[in-house]
């Protein structure tokens, strides 16, 4: 994607959640949240899960590539104009022509 396409594109804050541990009882603890910029979209995929699963997600976000490197499944994506917070269900990365990332699609449960 070209950088000033990119930048026009990726105006949307969202706030992103690190999923930091898991104890014994299953509880989840995550990191303070972070700022970034996305692009929303809000159509509805069904896609395959990382254990192989046909699942349905409602939104996803496009995140660029200096961010979704660092984002994991399982992580909380919050939206600016939403309480909710949304744990990760899948994450799609695309490259350039030389191999070099370039964006990441985030799909939300």
């Amino acid at each position: 994607m070209d950088a000033q396409v990119r930048r026009s594109m990726l105006r949307f804050p969202i706030q992103w959640q690190s999923l930091t541990s898991v104890n014994g009882a299953g509880e989840k603890t995550y990191a303070t949240a972070v700022t970034l910029n996305s692009y929303p979209v809000g159509k509805i995929v069904m896609l395959t899960n990382r254990f192989g699963d046909k699942v349905v997600s409602t939104k996803h976000f496009y995140i660029d590539a200096s961010n979704v490197s660092q984002i994991k499944v399982d992580d909380l994506i919050q939206a600016s104009d939403s309480s909710l917070k949304y744990p990760i269900l899948a994450i799609e990365l695309f490259y350039k022509e030389n191999n070099m990332l370039d964006y990441g699609v985030v799909y939300l449960k």
